[in-house]
């Protein structure tokens, strides 16, 4: 229910039937109200508009959310009506993750030279660094469908290494650095079939495939050289428990390593094994951190001072802190958190979102995700 004053100066309560995720709702003369609803898809986030209708005496819905547009690729925001109400302002835009790198100095506490590294309107999402940390794998949209590529940090011109429409979002460089892991999804006609653990030359030639995957586990994660360490998570399906099991990218899957409790279900849980792959950091809790052996021994328990929450973390280079990203008023803070808790700010953003870093394997450099964004004012007539 939404309370609006209606003509001659009464005020009622307004009968709504606005989907869960009805945007940017504008009220128009007539009692007419026109909402975005957003749809989530693989490419990119679309919204459309839908129309419902009151009666500006009594309040309520007279005409159920029909919708107006059939579009893609974008969202709007409604602004404004001209007093007839036959015509709308909105502001088309549409948000787009991308990659940027740094120069990384100080023991990880200080950055230059923030840049970007992909230049396209597409959906840009870093995996992993190449082994000689001269060159980025990421996973990108551009050209309509998901794919892997690499980039050299002096280029701008990437190399298409998976063009397999089915490649998901994460992928990881294996520990001896020959394979880039990644994961396929089921066929688009058979949206309930298998996803596969895949491995791909890092110099690029012919998928293969590693293992199966049961439906409930997610991405690969590996350490670095010397550690021969791949883990791959398997959420439990209350959300409140991880496992973690071993895996080489070329036997296959190996054993449980260990499993993991924790404080509240997250969609995607915060596990990662540190570069050594001696330890393990879990995000327990929106802001509490629980680093363990990898045999499944709590060391110790960090609790992160600044932002509201944590949304994403990456362990820094030398395995003795965490880059931390969470929300702060106006934006984004990027943190060095060392395993005693000592934190440092790196970055401070007004991106509306910004993905934890991870430093090359020399340590001289950092790559994280932000997200870019493009608006413009348009007028709808007609509807």
């Amino acid at each position: 229910m939404l309370s609006r004053d209606l003509k001659g100066g009464t005020t009622a309560e307004i009968e709504t039937d606005f989907g869960k995720d009805a945007e940017n709702v504008l009220a128009l003369p007539d009692g007419r109200w026109i909402f975005g609803e957003g749809e989530e898809g693989r490419i990119i986030r679309s919204c459309n508009f839908w129309m419902a209708r009151n009666d500006l005496r009594t309040g309520k819905l007279i005409e159920r959310p029909r919708r107006l547009t059939n579009w893609n690729g974008f969202c709007m925001n409604p602004t404004s009506a001209t007093a007839d109400g036959k015509k709308i302002a909105y502001v088309q835009y549409f948000g787009h993750p991308t990659v940027y790198v740094a120069d990384l100095h100080s023991s990880g506490t200080r950055i230059s030279n923030l840049r970007h590294l992909t230049l396209t309107d597409a959906r840009d999402l870093w995996c992993d660094w190449t082994p000689d940390s001269k060159a980025l794998i990421f996973y990108s949209t551009r050209g309509g469908h998901e794919a892997i590529y690499r980039q050299s940090l002096k280029g701008d011109s990437p190399e298409l290494l998976v063009p397999d429409p089915r490649s998901e979002g994460a992928c990881a460089v294996s520990p001896d650095g020959k394979w880039i892991l990644y994961i396929q999804g089921p066929k688009s006609d058979e949206p309930s079939g298998l996803r596969q653990l895949m491995r791909i030359p890092i110099g690029g030639g012919t998928p293969q495939t590693i293992v199966p995957l049961q439906s409930r586990q997610l991405w690969p994660m590996c350490s670095r050289s010397p550690s021969n360490l791949c883990v791959i998570l398997d959420r439990i399906e209350n959300r409140k428990e991880v496992i973690l099991t071993a895996f080489d990218p070329v036997e296959g899957i190996g054993a449980e390593l260990m499993r993991i409790k924790l404080d509240y279900g997250m969609d995607d849980p915060g596990v990662s094994p540190s570069p050594d792959g001696t330890r393990i950091a879990v995000l327990a809790a929106k802001d509490h951190f629980k680093i363990f052996t990898i045999r499944g021994e709590l060391i110790n328990e960090i609790q992160v001072k600044g932002p509201s929450s944590v949304t994403n973390f990456n362990w820094a280079q030398d395995s003795k802190a965490l880059f931390v990203t969470g929300p702060v008023p106006g934006g984004h803070v990027l943190l060095r958190v060392s395993l005693d808790g000592q934190t440092q700010p790196v970055i401070e953003s007004h991106m509306p979102v910004l993905i934890a870093g991870r430093p090359s394997p020399d340590g001289r450099h950092l790559v994280l995700t932000g997200v870019g964004d493009s608006a413009n004012m348009w007028m709808m007539e007609n509807f």
